[in-house]
């Protein structure tokens, strides 16, 4: 089984390209940890999903892609749109779609700022904490990457050789 990773490149207008990377092109060993000594952040590997059902029609997903026709979308449609961590639907937006990328770009997942845990990891670190609410079935979450208290949003484009990747934030 092949896992695809995300290199991150530089900046451009709030966003940051994205491309698909094959894990064996990682290397065999951690990154060095730079100089000045930042704190690591924990690191999980997604083994599995679930598929959820969020009964949106194509024509209602697509309403969440524009500004006008998002804004005019029932509360109870979009309150349908989980603000977890997943891939595939439409987005859960904390301000609006006026900042995603246009024309060509396909949303295809959002990044929260917590790891869900469906059963508790083995052996489980001591960063990794029992849900007691249980929220959308997860037994155990952590801390994940600091997003400010928002979400990434993840696009991709068809290129001529190779898709390209955007990813952007908001709080």
């Amino acid at each position: 089984m092949t896992r695809e990773c995300v290199r991150l490149g530089k900046h451009f207008q709030g966003q940051t390209p994205v491309s698909p990377l094959n894990r064996n092109c990682l290397g065999n060993k951690e990154t060095k940890v730079p100089d000045n000594n930042p704190p690591v952040d924990p690191e999980v590997w997604i083994e599995d999903c679930i598929a959820k059902d969020d009964g949106l029609t194509m024509d209602i997903a697509d309403a969440f892609l524009t500004e006008q026709a998002f804004r005019e979308l029932p509360e109870e449609v979009v309150k349908r749109v989980t603000w977890s961590t997943r891939l595939g639907g439409p987005p859960r937006w904390m301000q609006g779609p006026d900042e995603a990328p246009k024309p060509g770009w396909k949303f295809v997942g959002q990044l929260g700022g917590a790891y869900s845990f469906l059963n508790a990891p083995l052996p489980c670190p001591a960063w990794v904490e029992p849900d007691h609410g249980n929220w959308e079935g997860r037994t155990h979450v952590a801390t994940g990457p600091n997003l400010g208290g928002g979400l990434a949003y993840l696009f991709l484009k068809d290129g001529n050789q190779r898709p390209e990747g955007c990813m952007f934030w908001q709080r």
